[in-house]
């Protein structure tokens, strides 16, 4: 649980939504709205939340990834640890030439899938319901129903998955110190609903992080350096938060995080509605194969067995080397792409394709091609082509199209 409790994944996720339990002992500094707020979700009934965000991920100045999240989640009433929804994931390359081109050979890749987590049984299933087909796996094509994940509920959650609201509280409140994690702005207030800006302190907040870990089997402290690096590297959590009047219950919340990390820097920005009420019980999923099965079956693909796999091999092989040629080009001034068939980096991923390949570089070009089980050959260059055809590379520095 360490591991997963340390995951910058982790951190973000509680970043963005432990503003949902404020600490008793920061009572003068939290609207009474808020406060009221967090005994609703204490006794929170079915519910469902939709969610959107976008993201943008940078380097050294320049955009490299963008995407959106699309996903709903319902809760089952008196078990709002059980959950069933679905997401759907869009990443795209900003700008020519980036992550996903050099990597897949088309700008953008989608994912959606289905989910059911039952956390009080110790399973999980998945379903994916949209995948890309790349030039060297289709994952709709071996995923094809429901997977079933067995997991510790000790291990993968600790015990505070299964703590209320209030003993949550009671441990926050023990030595949170003066200062709260979250601020609240009142921003105004309509017939029905309360509105508040906030912001989090991501310094105070890991200090919390520390004491709710001590309620959990493994104790993930953060010292006072990793904690101080930490928060330097997010430079905005913030957003605005919507309870309706009558309930005290969240019907609306946005955020945005800005997150750098040396030259990286990632910024997210969403928005989750919620609405309550009946939910009908969550279900197992019937027929659902168990994960080290379906592995198994990956691994002995119908269409083609080995072939398929060794295929796959010598195509990711050369996939990587585009995105390898572009990085030694940068470092290479004036000489470009030459030497690059001799480099020993190049020269070990196409060890790892595992059959012969031929590679032409000049200053100002390249190109690499393999033989596939298939009899045709898979070809790439530096003008981002990838893809398989019948001829022979010979000594050129373009594949043929």
């Amino acid at each position: 649980m360490t591991h997963i409790l340390r995951s910058p994944a982790f951190l973000a996720f509680v970043l963005c939504g432990l503003f949902l339990i404020p600490s008793p002992s920061e009572a003068q500094a939290l609207p009474v709205p808020v406060l009221r707020m967090s005994e609703a979700v204490d006794a929170l009934p079915a519910s469902r939340s939709d969610s959107t965000a976008s993201f943008t991920l940078s380097e050294s100045g320049r955009k490299v990834l963008s995407g959106t999240i699309k996903g709903s989640t319902a809760s089952e009433a008196g078990q709002d640890a059980n959950a069933e929804g679905a997401f759907s994931i869009r990443v795209a390359d900003p700008g020519v030439g980036g992550l996903i081109s050099s990597l897949f050979g088309k700008k953008d890749l989608s994912l959606a899938f289905e989910f059911k987590i039952l956390p009080m049984r110790d399973e999980a299933y998945f379903k994916v319901t949209k995948a890309p087909a790349t030039d060297f796996f289709d994952l709709k094509g071996m995923i094809k129903k429901w997977v079933r994940v067995d997991m510790d509920g000790e291990e993968f959650y600790g015990s505070t998955a299964r703590l209320s609201v209030k003993e949550v509280l009671a441990a926050l409140g023990g030595t949170s110190g003066q200062y709260p994690a979250l601020v609240f702005t009142e921003h105004g207030s309509t017939g029905k609903e309360y509105v508040y800006d906030f912001r989090v302190n991501p310094s105070q907040l890991l200090q919390l992080i520390n004491e709710t870990s001590r309620l959990s089997d493994e104790e993930v402290i953060y010292t006072a350096a990793e904690a101080s690096r930490i928060a330097s590297q997010f430079k905005a959590v913030t957003g605005t938060l919507t309870i309706d009047k009558s309930s005290y219950l969240p019907t609306r919340i946005t955020y945005r995080v800005a997150h750098t990390d040396y030259a990286t820097s990632l910024l997210v920005e969403g928005t989750t509605t919620y609405s309550y009420g009946k939910v009908s019980k969550i279900k197992k999923p019937s027929g659902a194969v168990g994960l080290e099965k379906l592995l198994r079956e990956m691994e002995e693909s119908s269409d083609g067995g080995r072939s398929t796999l060794a295929e796959s091999a010598i195509k990711s092989s050369l996939s990587n080397t585009r995105a390898m040629a572009e990085l030694y080009y940068d470092g290479n001034g004036r000489n470009g792409y030459k030497g690059l068939c001799a480099d020993a980096d190049i020269r070990n991923v196409f060890k790892s394709a595992k059959v012969s390949v031929e590679c032409n570089a000049t200053p100002q070009a390249f190109a690499a091609s393999a033989k596939l089980p298939s009899g045709k050959y898979y070809c790439v260059d530096s003008t981002g082509y990838a893809a398989q055809g019948t001829k022979k590379l010979g000594p050129k520095t373009a594949c043929a199209r």
